[in-house]
């Protein structure tokens, strides 16, 4: 018998999911239908626009059943069902997705959709602050408005099941106070982000940092994944160990930073600064370095595979053509 499909989209305006079962010869296939917005939310006497660039997929099954032609981004989790992270490409967009396909016909199962906070963005922002806040100030304070938008949403933010169950309702939301951070045009990104109750080192993830100074700050070790840090000034700033894993350095001059065992899997560094730069241990797997700067930097125990090389001031044919014995790509 098939299971009576019953959603439970909490902001439909941000993002809804359907789902349908379609009988197939190995069994029954699971669709995933997922729409997501990029809705205004009314902040204090301004608004914003918030936006979700992934989330994570939980599907619950009964472990007994058998499941065939997974989605690639799903692994199996102890007890039955799969679960795994989905990004987008775009902030507004309506998609069709094949889940897996399962031998029997499901009665009891879930698909829930759980963005993190590293999946929360600020596209735009509009009457929240003076007009002479620095791009320091800007970009904590948008993350402080990501995270109260977050912390409003039911859990999970939405849900298709096969039998009825509760989910966490929604929350107002509390408007954060930029009080603490009007008068702190010059000082370091790190001490606005904690006098606005942000913890750098997990809360900056997935965060628009566009254009800031993070010159000799410390950030070893903190998840940075999908942050946005285009044009921005790291130079000598600690970032050994740091999870920058899809992160958009475009530009940005990390010249004579930290950057020891990284992980820099798929980062953009088209026409950032890597001069003198120690590469040891950094994934740079599927990264764009096409322009950068990569004079006196060091390649040992660097991971290449498929990293875009090109047009490099610094990097000399010799070493260029050593790289991609390595696994780089060099046109």
């Amino acid at each position: 018998m098939t299971a009576a499909l019953i959603p439970d989209n909490g902001v439909p305006n941000l993002a809804t999911l359907n789902l349908t079962l379609s009988p197939e010869d190995s069994g029954v296939a699971l669709d995933l239908m997922l729409q997501v917005g990029a809705p205004w939310y009314e902040v204090g006497a301004g608004r914003a626009q918030f936006a979700l660039r992934g989330a994570n997929l939980v599907i619950t099954l009964d472990p007994e059943w058998e499941a065939t032609g997974v989605m690639p981004a799903l692994q199996p989790l102890e007890g039955g069902g799969f679960a795994g992270e989905i990004l987008f490409t775009e902030p507004e967009f309506k998609r069709q997705d094949r889940l897996l396909t399962l031998n029997v016909t499901p009665d009891i199962f879930s698909v829930s959709f759980f963005p993190l906070l590293a999946h929360c963005t600020i596209r735009h922002a509009e009457g929240l602050w003076p007009h002479d806040f620095s791009p320091n100030q800007q970009a904590v304070a948008k993350r402080a408005i990501a995270k109260a938008i977050r912390a409003t949403f039911p859990i999970p933010l939405a849900k298709v099941s096969g039998y009825a169950n509760e989910s966490i309702p929604a929350k107002p939301l509390v408007a954060p106070d930029f009080t603490p951070i009007l008068t702190g045009h010059h000082e370091d990104i790190l001490t606005l982000a904690t006098r606005l109750g942000l913890d750098p080192m997990t809360d900056f993830a997935g965060g628009n940092f566009l254009g800031v100074s993070l010159a000799e700050v410390n950030l070893s070790g903190a998840d940075l994944r999908g942050i946005n840090l285009r044009g921005a000034d790291l130079c000598d700033a600690d970032l050994s160990g740091a999870n920058l894993r899809g992160a958009n350095l475009g530009g940005a001059d990390l010249t004579g930073a930290f950057l020891e065992n990284a992980d820099l899997t798929g980062a953009n560094l088209q026409r950032a600064s890597l001069a003198l730069v120690n590469l040891a241990g950094v994934n740079l797997s599927g990264a764009n370095l096409s322009g950068a700067n990569l004079s006196e930097a060091h390649w040992i125990g660097a991971i290449l595979d498929q990293t875009r090389l090109g047009d490099n001031p610094g990097l000399s044919p010799e070493l260029q053509q050593q790289l991609t014995q390595r696994g780089a790509i060099a046109p």
